[in-house]
């Protein structure tokens, strides 16, 4: 699942109009939600906004494919003028380990905080991992395509979809 964060020119309300026409609903206060077969898109608005000059923040969770979430974000929000300040995705595996992370090219910068490249790794006390990019992405939907795509790549060497056999048997 990814989470991206997401500052917009538009008040949460004007939003929530805004998006019932492409077939959001409020689920829960402060909350929309969009589910299409197996995939959903769920903007939920930040709650501290105290200190902010310039728009309105938002989470918007995916566990569509990353095409679908540049597309998605691509086709609503340029009339907003999206500012994308952080990305992440959470995975739900045990059998990580910080020497699986050291091994393809992590460093540890804190205990439990990993980073390989620009991307962070943190083991979280639930279980989950979280991979994570901070910093301004801007308005571009390239260079958050980009990072997305880095950010699964990390994901596919830590917890790959496919089994190579024969690398198997090399590494025995």
């Amino acid at each position: 699942m990814f989470r991206l964060t997401v500052f917009l020119d538009v008040s949460s309300i004007q939003l929530r109009n805004d998006l019932k026409g492409f077939g959001f609903n409020e689920k829960e206060r402060g909350s929309l939600l969009l589910e299409m077969d197996s995939a959903y898109f769920k903007i939920r608005i930040l709650s501290n906004q105290a200190g902010r000059q310039k728009g309105v923040g938002y989470h918007i969770y995916s566990n569509a494919s990353i095409d679908a979430i540049i597309y998605f974000c691509d086709m609503i929000f340029p009339s907003y003028r999206p500012l994308i300040t952080g990305l992440e995705c959470e995975l739900q595996e045990e059998h990580i380990t910080p020497r699986l992370i050291r091994k393809i090219g992590g460093r540890m910068q804190q205990p439990n905080i990993y980073f390989i490249g620009d991307i962070g790794v943190v083991f979280l006390p639930n279980g989950l991992l979280n991979l994570q990019y901070r910093g301004k992405l801007g308005t571009s939907m390239k260079q958050t395509y980009e990072c997305m795509k880095r950010i699964d790549q990390i994901r596919y060497k830590l917890k790959p979809n496919q089994i190579d056999l024969f690398s198997y048997l090399k590494a025995i």
